[in-house]
Formats: structure tokens, sequence, C-alpha cells
């Protein structure tokens, strides 16, 4: 339905073209006596020298030299970057209307002012009609925005886009119409996420051949159209038009009016910079934006929920006459709960910073924080609240329990402490072997942003080492291991504004990863090992024999708490009272080792003296004649024997070993 309105008698069809400076172009070089070309020619338009003939003489150099004078420059003759920024103060980029040469007279080809040139739309070159990319006229001369000194980027004082959105100026033609109003197939039951934006239905205007038409508002219904909430803010925030990748208009949810008899919603979208030429077409695109608190009550299980329809599309034509066209398009929209779109993860993964399986140092007089777990939460899809976090502790010792060893867990958010657990409440507190349950339940204000990974950190806050709360003694070489998987997750939820309605849980399928703590060792004496290097030589045997392979394993021994003595028993392999060391081979014919100490460590009867709070290096050389089928062979440390006195080692260090150990060498069993 097409009504057309004359405002009064005469409609000036002559808009305001305000006159903007034209940004010359100097090239890229310094301008001076001798130079030439097109750059010279700009100069000599700023400066007033005559001719403009593109050859930097000494006339032109004069009239530089005045012109920089009277701009409060320094007056050299020499064009360059303060010349040419001077010149170039306030004018606008761009180029001339096309079939224009010069900011003055008339166009060639369209026959429209060439005064007041600006920068074409985007999707303009030079000579070209309309937009490539946003349909706007590209020969039109006109004015930019408030605030905007080029058709790019945003205005400074209204925050608008400045793209593509000069004034248009005369339209061309007598009285025109829409010739049609269609919808394109291009959208159709378009599902939006929450928090996400998506366009819904796209349409095509035609203009006859009366006139260019200029659209000024477009009108828009939204119907809820099943169970759930009616109202259009709680799904969406913000409704916008496009003319291809150009926005050209937008409204807020707040600027719709609710009709109490279907409870539907109507407003208009007022379009900026809009114009169809006679005879052709446009495509403009609605899109919303979903707002980020949709759950699943609001979704009606995945339902297309909602209704989108065209009431009404204002325009004026050439003539000043109003027109309004109330052709109904109508397309469906879902809105869906990021929970159930499938986009929606909680990824657990390890820290490269977890710490590894390790002897502690523990005083007998003081408490220590220990870290025992380091890991990462990365939250996909939509920002996400941790309430809950639950681990599994695991305790070795003399008759020990969580509680005889811990007194609280902690749990920090890089470097900040964000929750606490009493050791005392787990579900095993005594007993050899136990393990219990560690739960932090009184985290609070913890959101994971969407799409960033966080990393955490669980520390143990151990006991001094001496009677534990069972009356058991808290001894040397206990050890505690807590590890999280991802069905340890409790009570997730994402984060929402609206906190009467809660959020939805993230289900065990979208909560993925393990992450396993290793074992700590707590020691108030005893040593640390550290891997140096190691070697794997094969020498080649006599004829009709075996090779033979030397291994050296080289570490560094510190003693803590007390003198430490390392024993000098040649290691063997899987043997018993001595070090031991296995070796990868299908099988040994013989096998001879030693330990030695590079750095001279005091050597005793049976043992080599590491003395409190100092660092001895030793070297563990292996020698191995293969059996079997012999092969790839090398040799690992398993397990170093120490006391706390000269004699044959009654302890063993065997934690965390596995870098303990030589290259692989190829032994031949015959030559």
């Amino acid at each position: 339905m097409l009504k057309k309105f004359l405002i009064g008698t005469l409609f000036v069809a002559a808009f305001a073209i305000a006159s903007t400076a034209m940004a010359y172009d100097f090239g890229t070089t310094t301008l001076k006596l001798g130079s030439k070309g097109a750059a010279v020619m700009a100069v000599q338009t700023v400066v007033g020298a005559t001719p403009v003939d593109g050859s930097f003489g000494p006339m032109t150099k004069a009239k530089v030299m005045a012109w920089q004078a009277s701009n409060g420059l320094t007056a050299d003759g020499v064009f360059g970057p303060a010349s040419m920024a001077k010149a170039n103060a306030g004018a606008v980029v761009g180029t001339y209307p096309a079939g224009c040469t010069s900011a003055v007279g008339f166009s060639s080809t369209t026959g429209l002012p060439c005064t007041g040139g600006v920068n074409l739309p985007a999707g303009c070159t030079a000579g070209a009609l309309f937009s490539s990319t946003t349909g706007l006229s590209c020969t039109t001369v006109g004015t930019l925005p408030a605030g905007c000194i080029t058709t790019a980027g945003f205005s400074s004082t209204t925050g608008a886009s400045c793209a593509g959105t000069v004034v248009i100026g005369p339209l061309t033609g007598g009285a025109g119409n829409l010739s049609s109003l269609t919808k394109l197939s291009t959208y159709n039951d378009e599902t939006i996420n929450e928090g996400d934006s998506g366009n819904v239905l796209a349409l095509e205007v035609k203009a006859d051949n009366g006139s260019d038409l200029n659209l000024t508002s477009l009108r828009l219904k939204f119907l809820h159209a099943s169970t759930g909430s009616y109202r259009m803010d709680r799904y969406m925030n913000n409704v916008a038009v496009y003319m291809g990748s150009t926005k050209v208009g937008s409204a807020d949810v707040a600027d719709f009016t609710r009709d109490t008899s279907d409870n539907s919603y109507s407003g208009s979208v007022a379009l900026s910079g809009v114009t169809v030429k006679a005879g052709q077409k446009l495509t403009l695109v609605i899109g919303v934006t979903a707002n980020t608190t949709i759950d699943s009550t609001d979704q009606d299980s995945g339902a297309l929920n909602w209704t989108v329809s065209t009431v009404s599309l204002r325009y004026n034509d050439a003539t000043g006459a109003i027109l309004t066209d109330s052709t109904v398009k109508s397309e469906s929209i879902a809105f869906s709960s990021i929970a159930n779109s499938g986009d929606l993860k909680l990824k657990l993964t390890e820290s490269t910073t977890n710490p590894v399986a390790a002897v502690n140092t523990l005083s007998e007089s003081t408490t220590t924080n220990i870290p025992m777990l380091v890991f990462k939460l990365k939250a996909e899809g939509a920002s996400q609240d941790i309430t809950n976090l639950t681990f599994e502790a695991s305790s070795t010792g003399d008759s020990l329990g969580i509680a005889d060893m811990i007194s609280d867990f902690e749990l920090f958010q890089g470097s900040n402490s964000i929750a606490t657990y009493d050791a005392t409440n787990s579900t095993a507190t005594s007993g050899a072997n136990t393990s219990g349950t560690v739960i932090f339940s009184d985290i609070s204000g913890l959101t994971l942003a969407k799409d960033s990974t966080t990393t955490f950190t669980v520390k143990a806050k151990m006991k001094k080492i001496g009677t534990g709360a069972n009356g058991a003694l808290f001894d040397q070489g206990d050890s505690l291991t807590i590890s999280l998987t991802n069905a340890d997750f409790v009570n997730v939820t994402k984060t929402l504004a609206e906190t009467t309605t809660g959020g939805d849980t993230i289900v065990t399928g979208d909560r993925t990863g393990v992450v396993t703590g290793n074992a700590q060792t707590f020691r108030s004496t005893g040593i640390s090992l550290s891997f140096v290097n190691s070697t794997g030589t094969p020498a080649l045997g006599a004829s009709g024999q075996p090779d033979i392979g030397t291994y050296t394993i080289t570490f560094d021994v510190t003693a803590f708490g007390a003198d430490m003595y390392i024993d000098k028993t040649a290691p063997v392999v899987g043997g018993a009272n001595a070090s031991e060391l296995t070796i990868t081979t299908p099988g040994i014919a013989s096998q001879s080792a030693v330990i030695t100490s590079p750095t001279g460590a005091s050597e005793k009867s049976q043992s080599f003296l590491v003395s409190q709070d100092t660092t001895q290096r030793f070297t563990i050389t292996s020698v191995v004649t293969p059996t079997g089928t012999g092969g790839l062979t090398k040799v690992v440390l398993t397990a170093l024997r120490y006391d706390t006195s000269d004699q044959n080692g009654t302890l063993n260090y065997s934690t965390n070993l596995t870098a303990f150990a030589s290259p692989y060498v190829n032994l031949k069993l015959t030559n």
C-alpha cells in the first residue's frame, strides 16, 4: 500500500552543500628548487605561483618562502613535511566527485557541482556511479556527519559511523514510488545464540523509473509466538539495519513499544544515507543482538519463538513528497541458550608449572605452604561463574591420614587466595594410604571471561614434622598426592545478570579435561637430586663378539637438615641394599658400574659425604654387554641409596628419576 503526502506547496530540492577543503597530494619526498611533476603543481597552487607548470624554479621558491613566512614556518623555500602538513591542515583526504578534475565548476558526467569535493563513500572509485559494497551514490556532493572529517571511522561528537553517510544531495527525477519490496531467501528461521549478533531478514527494495528515492525509516514489529516470556528485552537488546556491510540504522529495544492486545513490540529504525536510484534496487538486512542472559526457560526448547515483520518503509522522492510502503514481510527467529547450543565448554588443562614429583623440605618448628597442583580453566562460548571445585586427595605414610599431615588446603587464582578448606573435614582423615574429598565450596566472585584461560594453584599447608592429629608421627618420607578431573566440577554455572532466574548448568559432556597431581614427599632431613647430563658410547666387539656399551649419568646431590652419606657400593641392576639401575635391552650378558664424585666429595669407608646445605656432583659409569637379540640400549637410575651416617645406605631416593637416563645406543650381538 502506498501513501503519498505533499508537504506545503513547494519542496526545496536543493540540500545544503558544505564547502570542504580538498587535501593536496604532495607525494612522499621533499620538494625544492629543481623538483618537477604533479606534486610541484600542487605546491604552486597552494602558494599562488604562476604558471602552474610543475617546474620548481626561482619564482616558485620565492612564493613558497612568502607563504611559509605568513604561516609561521621557517621561510627556507623548501617544501617539506612541515609545509605539507600546514597546507593540508583541516583538509579532507579523498577524491573529487565523478567527472570533476578540481573543486570548481560542474561534473562532466553528472552535471552536479564540483565545489566542496569530499571523499567518496566506501566501495566507490573515481568515475563510479554507485558503491560496490553499500549501493550508495558515488556522484552526489554532500556534507559529512557532525564530528566526522572523512567517511572512515566514527564521529568524535556523536560516536556514529562516518562510513558512507554523506548527506544526500539533490535527488534526480520527478515523482516516484517503490516498485516493489520483497523478502529474499538469504535468511530463513535463523537461530541466534545468547550474546551473539545475527541477521534475520533480508529485503530487496526497488524504485520505479520516476525518481531516485531516499529511504528515511523502517518500522518493524516483533511478536513472541510460543510459550515463555513475551518480553522483548529478555531476548534481545538491539535491532540494526544494514546496507551491504554498512550499518545504516539501529535502535535499542527500549525504543520499541508494547501492544498489550497481542504483546507485540513495534518501533521505527531511522535510516541514514540510503538512496535507491530510479529503476534500480538495493538490499536491506535486519539484524538483532541477543542478550547474554537467555536461559533454558526463555529458549522454549529451541522453538522458533519470535517473528519479525515489516510494518512500513518511509521515503521521499525528488519532488519532496513523503511516501510510505506498508508491504508486510515476516521471518521467524529462534533464540538459544548458549548451554544448549553446543558452543558452551569448560576446559581443564594441566599447567606447565604443575609440580613434578619431588622431595620437599619441612621444618620441625614451622608450617609450610606447598604447591600440590597447578591447572588451567578456559571458558568457551560464554563467561562462566565457578562456585565449587572438588578434588580427591590421598596420603601415604606411617598410619597417617590427610589431617595428620595438613592443616588446610588453599585455592589460588594467580597469586590471590580465593578459597580454603579445613583438612579435618575430609571424608577420610586417618589410617594408612587414606584418601578423601577436598571441596572448595566458599568460592565467591570467580568469573571466567569468555574465551579466557585462567591459572589456578592448590596448595597444602603442611603441619610441622612431629606428632600428628591421631598421635602418629608425621614421619620422614610421608607423601601426599591430590588430583582434579572433569567429573569433579560441581555446580558450575554461567554468569547471568538475571540473578533471580539463575543460570544454566554446564553439563558433564561440556566439561573436559583431566589433571593429576604428582606425589610430593616431605622430610626435614634428606637429599634432593638434580640431573646434569648423560652419555652413551658403543665399543666395537671382537669378531663374532658383541659390542660393549659404556654409559654415564651425572647428577647433583644436595643435603638438607643434616649431613648425608651417599652409598658408594657399586650400583647394580635390580639389586637390593645398593643404588639401583635398570637397563632397557633384550638381555644382559654382563654389567658393571661405579659411582664417583667429580667435585671431590669426601670419601668415607662406605660412602661419600655431602655436608648439610651443600651440593656435590656424582657420576655413575655403567658398562653393559648385551645378550638375547641386542639392539637399542640405555641405562636409567631408578634409586639412589643414602643414609645419615657412614654405612651402606638404608634410605632410598626414588622420586622423579625419569630424566636420569643415558641416551640410547645400538649394541650388536656379533661383529
